[in-house]
């Protein structure tokens, strides 16, 4: 025995567990210094790998490559994607061939790399949503521009006599939710924050029911108010002013390499994306024998999207009710680089200013039920003959607050500005024209609803606005 051990040997039995617990100690705190050590160096390399990525499109390249070459098919949870709608993996008995995440991951990297600044003037079938729709026209600039500057004295009038303890209170839902929080904000600066507003989001059934029982100053809804409803607020006794502010509208898009399909019918869709669909429609020649037997690749929103509700039940007949084995995306740009990867993929996506589609894809001319094959474009949305994937969008004011400087001022700023920042909010703005009217409407403190408790596809606005409401 050496002399260490005798040592250790001679020791009380409490020191020498001490002892033996320190050298332990010892050991797992210098494993920890070099785990931490290690992990700061790995952390180094990713944030400068990330920012090089960033700056040079060489690199992105490589990295997407990368990706392809350890297997695009290999399941890998992304924020951007979910490989069904319900956020599940896709069933593996699925005819259909389905991007995984990892594969988006790849497209969003190659779209950046390799998107031309004429791509989109090259496809006489894309969108071009580089601005928002509406502004690439001089004349409807000048338009908007002139409806700004008409309103602005009225409009600083009415911010000039507000109190600072005054509230405005707003709800919505989708689309019109983001609109009011957009112009909340910029109503705040261009009020220099005299008023506080509160800004809430509400489902479009309990919003109306709020807005009857007075909880709400404006409600913002993508349908207009059932007679349910209206019988409500005659019961509470409130009356309203219905007010269109912009549209929110769809776009069907394939692989521009589909050229067996220029124009879509809305049962040959009903039949691609109803629930019954599922585990049996895969190709697309099981929709129409005209087409050919390849195979069928579905993108759209994922589950609890107000695109998604708005998509079923413009084309299924029913909110929500949707086949599960689509991939499924909160990203407008997943769906177009998807449907842009795969020959016989299709997707439906918001026709706004936020999607630059390319030459990868193609819109669809969708038949609306006069039989007409129609292109979305600005013209058909006002005219309502791209239908049913577009649709208005509504504020209810409370009648007898509109009377108020703080309500008149802020639908005064929405109704001169909001065209400015539609886009943001995956709408469509109204025509200079028709904020007039719908500004002459408020200004008339004519309550009502000019729908008759029905649905708004198909009406033409204009129309609509000279007609008498009804509470």
């Amino acid at each position: 025995m050496n002399d260490q051990f005798l040592h250790r040997l001679r020791e009380p039995p409490p020191l020498r567990f001490a002892t033996t617990l320190k050298a332990k100690l010892d050991l797992r705190a210098a494993a920890v210094a070099t785990r931490k050590r290690f992990l700061y160096l790995m952390s180094l390399l990713v944030i400068g790998g990330t920012a090089l990525a960033f700056v040079s499109p060489s690199v992105r390249q490589l990295v997407a490559s990368t990706l392809e070459s350890v297997g695009l098919d290999t399941p890998s949870a992304h924020p951007g994607v979910r490989s069904r709608a319900d956020g599940s993996a896709p069933s593996t008995n699925t005819a259909s061939r389905v991007a995984s995440p990892i594969e988006m991951e790849v497209l969003e990297l190659r779209s950046k790399s390799v998107e031309r600044p004429n791509a989109i003037a090259a496809s006489p079938n894309a969108i071009d949503s580089r601005q928002p729709i509406g502004y690439s026209d001089r004349a409807a600039n000048a338009q908007r521009a002139a409806l700004i500057s008409k309103h602005a004295q009225s409009l600083d009038a009415d911010i000039a006599i507000l109190s600072s303890d005054v509230h405005i209170r707003v709800g919505g839902a989708g689309a019109t939710l983001a609109i009011f929080k957009v112009v909340g904000e910029e109503f705040g600066i261009h009020a220099k924050q005299k008023i506080r507003m509160s800004t809430r989001f509400s489902g479009v059934e309990d919003g109306f029911r709020k807005l009857c029982r007075g909880e709400f100053d404006i409600f913002g809804a993508s349908r207009p108010i059932l007679k349910p409803e209206m019988k409500d607020c005659a019961v509470q006794g409130t009356k309203f002013i219905e007010l269109p502010i912009a549209y929110e509208v769809l776009a069907v898009i394939v692989n521009s390499n589909a050229t067996w399909v220029n124009e879509i019918t809305t049962d040959e869709l009903k039949k691609m994306w109803e629930p019954a669909a599922q585990g049996k429609v895969a190709r697309w020649d099981q929709i129409n024998d005209a087409w050919p037997k390849q195979s069928l690749q579905l993108f759209g929103a994922f589950a609890n999207s107000s695109s998604l509700d708005y998509f079923t039940d413009a084309i299924v007949g029913k909110p929500k009710a949707t086949r599960s084995d689509y991939i499924g995306t909160d990203s407008a740009n997943y769906v177009r680089n998807g449907v842009g990867r795969y020959t016989g993929a299709i997707g439906y996506v918001s026709y706004t200013s936020d999607i630059a589609l390319t030459t990868q894809v193609k819109a669809l001319k969708i038949v609306n039920s006069a039989g007409q094959p129609v292109s979305p474009s600005e013209s058909a949305i006002v005219d309502a003959s791209y239908t049913p994937l577009s649709r208005p969008l509504l504020m209810y004011v409370n009648a007898e607050r509109a009377t108020t400087p703080e309500i008149r001022a802020y639908v005064k700023f929405l109704l001169t500005h909001c065209a400015k920042w539609i886009g943001e909010a995956n709408g469509v703005p109204l025509p200079a024209d028709m904020y007039e009217s719908v500004l002459a409407k408020f200004a008339s403190g004519k309550a009502g609803t000019v729908f008759d408790g029905k649905s708004a596809i198909g009406v033409q606005l204009d129309e609509a606005l000279a007609r008498d409401p009804a509470q």
